[in-house]
């Protein structure tokens, strides 16, 4: 009977028994409750973040070119009617159209020019400055064209709108956006002309190749259909590969970034070897000192770091730099990414500060990129600077995930709620809800905690339940926990404390994890199986865990519980070797002392209480220490009086400790016996 008393009180507690250091004519009313105890682990955050935000496409980064093809749009002039050359101003006017309409432009342009210096107020002077744009382009004098179809453009005629197009169309020629754009606002007519022009600027302005995909090219005038068709193969070299080459056909004035379009084209298809082979003859064709020549070594850049040739881009990325600053910031992005695949985020890290110091652009897309990545390096404080200040759903979760590490549960709480708030996908949703019911749980907030397991098992019935399962667990109300668990393991655990050791063992009969291995040698150690208990407690010591430790302790204790003590003295002095610096490898050298004195050797078991007191002053194992000196000495006290000293030293000198009534009720009874009858109600009434 004693051996069960004493293996029931140890395995609830998992703590010292001290009921083998009797106290002298004391009988110890202790409440013996069979238990196995488990803690919830906080829910951790992800130990590594995933980026998902990346860089757009390389081939973007290859903007579209500028026209060099398209001419004004033309409106034939309506010829005025004359008799016998008569008006004058009007038979002028006329051979001004039939000498541009021939071909005739030097003596056309003579003749505009008498025109307008001798009718400049007649109505049709724009038509005229129309006349001499039309000229003056045919003549490849640009800047005269722009002039007259600007004059024109500003007048109010016939004209008005191609004269505003055909200035539109010129500035394009010359690369001036903003007068291109400017000219088109003046137009009223809209044409398939028009319509392409005005996203012929958007798409040099803005980079938005897109806006071309509907274009018809073929209900355009004839001399926009070159440059039409170069901005639909542009677009299908980006967005659809396969289709430029299947639409591919030669476009004279468009070959040079055809070529370089074909070789990204190529790369997106992942066909390297076509791609380094159109980049290395663009290099051989126009040199390196072209201006696009930044291009194919961008190209090649990234065709290396596909291939996995990351020092070859590190050594080369200079080049770039010096000549376009922007598209070398997307090779240190992009070394950044590869590193981070790796796994390597020191030199993710590194790469992403240098391209956010390398350039203007991409600030935002960094800063996230920044900010995961210090996360991933356990940076904690500094992620949280960047990500507080990102105003994205996501972003609120992984700003809660860093407050989580941080141990800032409130703070944490807040941005989970922002994040459940404010999202529209609903993996971050569920994600926010299963961390604040975890925050819920461990603030022993039971009211939010089980609204929040409401909404939770609406998406994750497991998780809820096995919540529940905690919720009731912590409660001690075994039966609910047991009922709640979808977890096999907290269910057996649950099982056991209810007493259904047979339950319990059914559960977990099939699985080997240590964890459930540990709890079988509980069963078995409950069933009084002290065989099995031991063979599976010495298999599961041999690990590096904290299972290993308990096991450890608990295969020593079941000799020390058995009355085994030279062998308990053995077993706990190896664990106290290994664990030396552990508290439970301290707690195993007083359970040597217990066994010595157990044993009989009461003075050897006196000299280890003594020495660890003085080498562990202060801890709570140097207190243990201290309450079981006390009780030797007591008993060893032949005096009443020293009995009494003894105890009133340690009840003064420790409060607070556990087992402080033990002695208190001890001190009473030797108040009685010394005749201080008063004395002794103190004590009891604080028992």
């Amino acid at each position: 009977m004693r051996l069960i008393y004493k293996f029931l009180l140890f395995l609830l507690s998992f703590s010292i028994a001290y009921a083998d250091i009797k106290l002298p004519d004391v009988i110890f009313p202790l409440e013996i409750i069979a238990q196995k105890q488990e803690k919830k682990e906080r829910l951790k955050p992800p130990k590594f973040l995933n980026i998902d935000e990346t860089i757009q496409d390389v081939n973007i980064h290859l903007p579209p070119s500028y026209p060099v093809d398209l001419k004004p749009v033309f409106k034939q002039p309506v010829r005025e009617k004359t008799f016998l050359g008569l008006p004058k101003e009007k038979a002028l006017y006329n051979e001004i159209i039939d000498l541009y309409t021939t071909g005739s432009f030097i003596l056309a342009e003579e003749k505009a020019r008498q025109f307008l210096r001798n009718y400049s107020k007649n109505k049709n002077v724009p038509v005229i400055l129309y006349i001499l744009g039309l000229i003056e382009f045919e003549l490849k004098n640009y800047n005269d064209s722009l002039n007259y179809f600007s004059k024109s453009c500003s007048m109010n005629s016939e004209i008005k709108n191609e004269a505003c197009m055909s200035a539109s169309v010129v500035s394009l020629l010359k690369s001036d956006l903003s007068k291109a754009k400017y000219f088109l606002k003046n137009v009223s007519l809209n044409t398939p002309e028009y319509n392409f022009l005005q996203k012929t600027v958007k798409i040099l302005e803005k980079n938005k190749i897109t806006l071309i995909k509907d274009v018809k090219c073929e209900n355009l005038d004839v001399s926009f259909v070159s440059y039409c068709r170069y901005l639909k193969l542009h677009y299908l070299a980006l967005s659809k590969p396969y289709k430029f080459f299947s639409d591919y056909r030669p476009l004279e004035n468009y070959e040079k970034i055809l070529k370089l379009l074909k070789g990204f084209a190529y790369l997106k298809e992942k066909k390297l070897n076509k791609a380094k082979n159109v980049f290395k003859d663009y290099l051989q064709i126009y040199g390196r000192a072209d201006l696009y020549s930044k291009y194919p070594i961008f190209g090649m850049q990234m065709i290396n770091l596909k291939e996995g040739n990351i020092k070859e881009v590190e050594e080369n990325v200079g080049s770039l730099d010096i000549r376009d600053r922007y598209l070398a910031q997307l090779v240190y992005i992009k070394l950044g990414n590869e590193y981070f695949k790796r796994k390597d985020f020191k030199s993710a890290f590194a790469y992403y500060q240098k391209a956010l110091t390398s350039y203007k652009t991409n600030k935002n897309l960094l800063k996230k990129l920044i900010a995961i990545t210090s996360y991933n390096l356990g940076l904690y404080k500094y992620a949280y600077n960047i990500f507080k200040n990102i105003n994205e759903d996501k972003y609120y979760l992984y700003t809660a995930f860093v407050l989580l590490n941080l141990e800032n549960y409130s703070e944490a709480e807040f941005y989970l709620k922002k994040a459940y708030k404010n999202a529209s996908d609903e993996k971050i949703k569920q994600s926010s809800l299963k961390y604040l019911a975890d925050i819920y749980y461990f603030n022993n907030d039971d009211t939010k905690f089980i609204a929040t397991l409401r909404q939770i098992a609406k998406f994750d019935s497991k998780f809820a339940s096995d919540m529940l399962g905690w919720y009731f667990f912590r409660k001690k109300k075994f039966e609910d926990a047991y009922n709640a668990f979808v977890d096999t393991y907290m269910k057996a655990v649950s099982a056991f404390n209810m007493d259904k050791e047979d339950t319990a063992l059914k559960l977990i009969k099939n699985k080997n994890d240590r964890k459930s291995k540990f709890l079988k040698a509980y069963v078995y150690l409950k069933k009084l199986n002290l065989d099995k208990a031991r063979k599976i407690l010495k298999e599961l010591a041999e690990g590096n865990d904290e299972i290993a430790k308990q096991a450890g302790y608990l295969y020593a204790y079941s000799f020390f519980s058995n009355e085994e003590y030279d062998k308990a003295y053995e077993e706990f002095k190896k664990f106290a070797e290994k664990y030396k610096n552990d508290p439970l490898g301290r707690r195993a050298v007083l359970r040597m002392a217990d066994s010595l004195y157990n044993l009989g050797k009461e003075d050897e078991a006196k000299k280890i209480y003594t020495q660890f007191i003085k080498k562990y002053a202060g801890s709570k194992e140097a207190v243990d220490a201290a309450y079981l000196l006390t009780l030797l000495e007591t008993k060893e006290a032949g005096e009443k009086s020293s009995i009494e000293k003894q105890l009133q030293s340690f009840v003064q000198k420790y409060p607070d400790y556990p087992k402080i009534d033990l002695l208190k009720l001890q001190l009473s009874e030797v108040y009685f016996k010394n005749g201080k009858k008063k004395k002794p109600l103190k004590h009891l009434k604080s028992l």
